[in-house]
Order: structure tokens, then sequence, then C-alpha cells
């Protein structure tokens, strides 16, 4: 987590499925989006696979790196 006096940037979590639908199903949001509106399910699954995948990456003086096995990490180019 990154905290500053104005801004705070942390991990996404299923806790916040509700919030990120609200944006996908706003019809003025959507227009500034590729997918447009999008229903719960979608959002929800989207979701799911983006928590998935910010758990694989880890940051490392600066690097970041993808956990590939239990104790074995690569760094992204």
């Amino acid at each position: 987590m990154l905290e500053t006096n104005r801004l705070i940037l942390r991990p996404f979590s299923v806790e916040d499925l509700s919030l990120l639908h609200s944006l996908h199903a706003n019809e003025e949001v959507a227009k500034s989006t590729i997918d447009g509106v999008q229903n719960i399910k979608t959002v929800e699954k989207h979701l799911k696979n983006f928590i998935s995948h910010q758990e694989s990456l880890v940051i490392h003086n600066g690097r970041f790196l993808k956990k590939i096995a239990e104790n074995l990490l690569v760094e992204l180019a």
C-alpha cells in the first residue's frame, strides 16, 4: 500500500465489487471505456481475474517480479 496526504493506493479486493460495479454500470462512465456498461457478474469475473494476477506480482527494489512457483520469481521486462 502507498499512502500520501491526498491518496491511498492499495491492492483490489473482493470488497471492491459493489463500488467497481457502480462505475461499470454508469452509462456516463461507460462512454469512456472499451467494454461499455457491464453487469455485476461480468465485473465480478474481471475483478477476480485481476486480483489473481495482482497476487502473482511482487515489487522488489523497484522491479516487478512474477511468482511462477512458491519459491521462484522471474523479473518482468
